[in-house]
């Protein structure tokens, strides 16, 4: 299979550069940002931190945690913790970010030891975490020993820009690609996290040797955010979730009429609820509607549901698709592809750790679900892998990850 990607970009300079206000000591300006989840801002000033006490406790487990919530190269995590480790200033926490930071080295027996040694100081709200860790890395390991025929291809800076781009959707003849990014703009400012906040765009003439990337507008697109979380195979339909600060956590429905995506309408009270909905995919006939929430009655976090199209045109009552596919941990953006194939995104099946894709078989008659399959290294890695769109043979797939090409 070939692979097509979006390379996620965080880039720590730029970010630096937009302290919180000037003369401020460096030590609030890096608990201001990491305080506003701004990872990118407060990594580079826990950096220079470290530089002249190397082994301050809350300085470096700070950084660590900068470094594996960006996309960047989280082996850098390693020599800032192992220096504490050496020193005996690690904490449970520490050992427990370092075992973490191991995992995108690929040395998952080091993560393992980490994590069993240690296991008694591993405060108790990550303990179910370190658990899951343990699995996977059993699991990677052999998932790596049979790795999957896939190349990767980059869609290249005529697409992908050097901010975040994430969450690709092709249609099946390929012929559109729906995508979100966090990407600068005229007019947008930085939020509090150090990012522009998010938009919708599509790759015009995406095929042809120059294509171009077109904000969907304000049709769609505000100054909030909103993400394309699911596309009909024919690009008509498209999901969309918005965080509009008083009104989020719901999916949205926006129709193609000639050219022009038109104002998203909310998914009715089947679909959304009082709690959390965050992607959405259709069957190829758009007469069901798989969707990942947070409902109360669930096996765990997000759990995937299916409702069927009513005579009236509205969504009937929504199903859980059951144990088979949902686990005590988050499943996300259900794909449905051709042969009734559903590739989703797990964190609680086992694999390679973080968010894996995986697939089942839906039998629409019985309406029962085949044996869940990782969908396998590499195209799972230890970082969190959300969505997959296939085209109409299955011979192309668009993902969004960090890699080092």
């Amino acid at each position: 299979m070939f692979t097509r990607y979006f390379n996620v970009i965080t880039l720590f300079a730029c970010f630096y550069l937009v302290a919180p206000s000037y003369g401020q000591k460096p030590q609030k300006v890096a608990a201001e940002h990491f305080k506003n989840q701004n990872f990118q801002a407060a990594f580079p000033v826990y950096e220079r931190l470290l530089q002249t006490d190397s082994l301050n406790t809350e300085y470096a487990v700070n950084a660590a945690k900068c470094l594996l919530n960006t996309n960047s190269d989280k082996t850098k995590v390693i020599p800032i913790l192992k220096r504490l480790d050496k020193h005996g200033k690690a904490t449970g926490e520490s050992q427990f970010l370092l075992a973490k930071a191991y995992t995108f080295e690929y040395n998952f027996d080091m993560s393992s030891m980490i994590l069993q040694k240690h296991q008694s100081i591993i405060p108790e709200d990550l303990k179910e975490e370190a658990n899951r860790m343990l699995k996977n890395n059993s699991s990677a390991k052999i998932l790596m020993q049979n790795p999957v025929n896939v190349s990767f291809e980059n869609l290249g800076p005529k697409i992908n820009s050097e901010y975040a781009d994430y969450y690709p959707y092709v249609t099946a003849n390929e012929n559109a690609l729906i995508f979100t990014s966090r990407r600068k703009k005229s007019g947008a400012v930085k939020e509090f996290d150090g990012y522009y906040n998010s938009d919708i765009y599509q790759v015009m003439n995406f095929d042809a040797e120059y294509p171009r990337v077109k904000n969907l507008g304000t049709s769609v697109n505000t100054n909030f955010d909103e993400q394309v979380v699911g596309l009909s195979r024919d690009g008509i339909e498209m999901m969309v979730y918005i965080d509009h600060v008083e009104e989020y956590g719901d999916i949205y429905l926006s129709h193609k009429s000639s050219s022009k995506y038109a104002p998203i309408q909310k998914l009715g009270v089947n679909v959304n609820s009082e709690e959390l909905e965050t992607s959405a995919s259709f069957s190829n006939d758009r007469n069901t509607l798989f969707f990942a929430s947070r409902r109360e009655g669930g096996y765990g976090g997000l759990d995937l549901y299916m409702s069927r199209k009513l005579p009236d045109g509205t969504w009937g009552k929504s199903q859980n698709l059951g144990p088979d596919v949902n686990t005590d941990g988050d499943e996300d953006f259900p794909f449905l592809a051709q042969d009734d194939k559903l590739f989703f995104s797990s964190n609680g099946h086992p694999g390679m750790g973080g968010s894996d894709l995986n697939v089942t078989v839906w039998d629409p008659e019985l309406n029962k679900w085949g044996k869940v399959l990782n969908l396998g290294f590499p195209i799972n890695t230890p970082d969190n892998n959300r969505t997959i769109s296939f085209n109409n043979d299955g011979s192309h797939a668009y993902v969004s990850m960090y890699r080092n090409d």
